[in-house]
């Protein structure tokens, strides 16, 4: 169920401002050239994009540039982004002779740095995936985190062969997805699923669908292993054919008969 259309990622929900709204791969918009009014005015290239970690979705605060040999980094507020073409980041000229350094702040997240790569965990700590790719959402001059991506065709635009599809995306919500403190991503190398046993079964059926085709064997045995059996058969019914078929083979709805969790 986690498939986009060209429109917006399925199961996102983009934030509600009207308009119209685009997706873009973060994979395709590192090393992108920024350039400062013209497409002749090079300053450098995106090295990472900063987001600020608020609900119900991370929003972009600005461009992280760095020039290496010595340089000092810029930090490009997003304010001062003009447009993203396919060639090229636009932004306004700094008012000086560039753009101050970049400066960490609190609840503050590098796509890049913090995110691509990270090993994405279940809620019992077992690994899943790897985050191969971010997509964003563009709409009204905002951009929000939507999605992290695990399937190979992340890997493959990050290496710029986005022309291929061998698979289809596989998308995780960013509601779902909870990183760990900066420190301990740094440190660890991980990524959690934000979901915990006790909030499974406040979560509406057809979310549980979607989670469900996240995790495999022993991962979709445990999450049904916290569902009263009525709760278990709502999400199989939302779930697709192919999920229903893998969760009846691995889970026997073993939580049949029992009440619901207080």
């Amino acid at each position: 169920m986690f498939t986009f259309s060209q429109h917006a990622p399925h199961g996102t929900e983009p934030p509600k401002v009207g308009g119209s709204y685009r997706v873009l791969h973060f994979s395709e918009l590192l090393n992108r050239r920024v350039c400062a009014g013209k497409i002749k005015d090079r300053i450098g290239k995106l090295t990472d994009l900063v987001f600020h970690l608020v609900e119900p979705f991370p929003h972009v605060v600005g461009l992280y540039i760095e020039h290496g040999w010595g340089k000092p980094t810029e930090f490009v507020p997003w304010e001062k982004v003009a447009r993203i073409e396919d060639d090229a980041i636009f932004i306004q000229p700094a008012e000086g002779s560039a753009y101050p350094p970049f400066v960490d702040q609190p609840e503050w997240i590098l796509v890049d740095q913090h995110l691509m790569g990270r090993t994405i965990l279940d809620m019992d700590g077992r690994k899943c995936e790897v985050v191969n790719d971010v997509l964003l959402v563009e709409r009204m001059g905002r951009l929000v985190i939507a999605d992290v991506d695990t399937s190979f065709n992340g890997f493959l635009r990050r290496i710029g062969l986005g022309g291929f599809s061998w698979v289809r995306d596989h998308l995780i919500p960013w509601k779902y997805v909870q990183p760990l403190s900066v420190e301990d991503v740094v440190a660890t190398d991980k990524v959690s699923l934000s979901i915990t046993r006790r909030q499974v079964i406040e979560l509406p059926s057809e979310d549980l669908a979607d989670v469900l085709e996240e995790l495999q064997g022993e991962e979709q045995e445990a999450l049904f292993g916290a569902l009263d059996s009525e709760k278990a058969a709502e999400t199989l019914a939302e779930a697709e054919p192919r999920a229903q078929g893998n969760s009846s083979r691995t889970c026997p709805m073993r939580g049949h008969g029992k009440s619901s969790p207080k």
